[in-house]
């Protein structure tokens, strides 16, 4: 199961905005910031409405409780925990001159 390179992805925040947004053809929803419990019954809520949207859990999701997250049966989890974490590095790139072609 993936994306379609045209498909857009509808983050919700709670029930209303997921069934909004599942009401307007969304293919793909991104459930941000809810509990284990909550994501659950929204994926269930989805899942009733559209069978084939791409559900996805985000915001919270770390290695200590993925677990309990998939347990919602959405389609995957998503972590920004590897770049939230990550140290930033200072890049530049200078450029002395554009050729016309």
């Amino acid at each position: 199961m993936g994306l379609a390179p045209t498909t857009v992805q509808i983050e919700v925040r709670d029930e209303r905005e997921l069934i909004e947004a599942l009401g307007a053809g969304a293919e793909a929803v991104r459930l941000d910031n809810m509990t284990p419990e909550r994501a659950a019954e929204c994926v269930k809520i989805a899942r009733g409405m559209r069978p084939d949207c791409v559900m996805e859990i985000s915001g919270g999701i770390m290695l200590e409780n993925v677990h309990t997250y998939a347990k919602a049966r959405a389609d995957f989890p998503s972590s920004g925990m590897l770049t939230h974490s990550a140290p930033a590095a200072n890049l530049s790139l200078l450029v002395d001159g554009v050729e016309e072609t």
